[in-house]
């Protein structure tokens, strides 16, 4: 994986279906800040980087309650490769009624929404999880 933002989230869809506590991905900048957001925002433990066989990978923690009920429910792309999607921040939508967050790659960096609203910037849209 490079850093098509599809793959990223359907491994992590699949994974957290089929109840995975760890993901492993290959290891990109991009990626790395989308699954950072994803860990601010409560979603995702945590994440390390390492090295399997010459190749950078990324260790992914996904979250459960107690229950084993995944954290991420849903997690949908936004933008992709033929259309992208571009919101201000005064249209950076609410997701499932505040309850979910979506993330953008900000000229901030990749924030998710609050974080967004906060430092009073729009950008690329590029999924939404709950």
């Amino acid at each position: 994986m490079g850093g098509n933002v599809s793959e990223l989230i359907t491994a992590i869809r699949n994974a957290s279906r089929l109840r995975k506590p760890m993901l492993t991905v290959g290891h990109s900048k991009f990626y790395e800040s989308i699954v950072a957001a994803l860990v601010r925002a409560g979603y995702v433990w945590g994440y390390t980087v390492g090295e399997d066989s010459g190749v950078k990978i990324m260790n992914i923690a996904l979250r459960y309650s107690g229950d084993l009920q995944p954290a991420i429910d849903n997690v949908t792309v936004c933008s992709r490769s033929g259309r992208r999607m571009y919101v201000g921040v005064g249209q950076i939508p609410v997701v499932q009624q505040g309850l979910g967050v979506a993330v953008l790659s900000t000229s901030k960096g990749v924030l998710f929404d609050s974080e967004a609203k906060r430092e009073n910037v729009g950008g690329e849209l590029l999924c939404t999880v709950f």
